[in-house]
């Protein structure tokens, strides 16, 4: 998920403020993987992965679309894969069931 947001955050930030500033994709991309940092030192799954999930992973999903980041379908298909690895114990924490 950083791999695609990253470069494509820091990419539309070198533009000029006109360009950048219509480039709502940036937006989406920085809202989802903004507090990403609490879980990449922790192997298993905790409650702030559900945290994720349940907000930021969701409002991605609802919100952002293939028209508005060129990233959507492939975050996408992370966040599927992110909820296959959820532990049984951790699934009813869960308010949605992904995308």
């Amino acid at each position: 998920m950083l791999s695609l947001s990253l470069p494509y955050i820091r990419n539309i930030q070198s533009l000029d403020v006109k360009d950048k500033g219509r480039d709502v994709a940036c937006f989406f991309e920085a809202e989802l993987v903004h507090n990403l940092m609490h879980s990449l030192l922790v192997s298993e799954f905790t409650e702030h992965d559900i945290w994720f999930l349940n907000n930021q992973a969701k409002y991605y999903c609802e919100k952002c679309t293939d028209d508005i980041s060129p990233n959507y379908s492939q975050q996408v298909e992370y966040i599927k894969e992110l909820f296959k690895l959820v532990p049984e114990s951790l699934k009813p924490k869960l308010h949605w069931k992904g995308p």
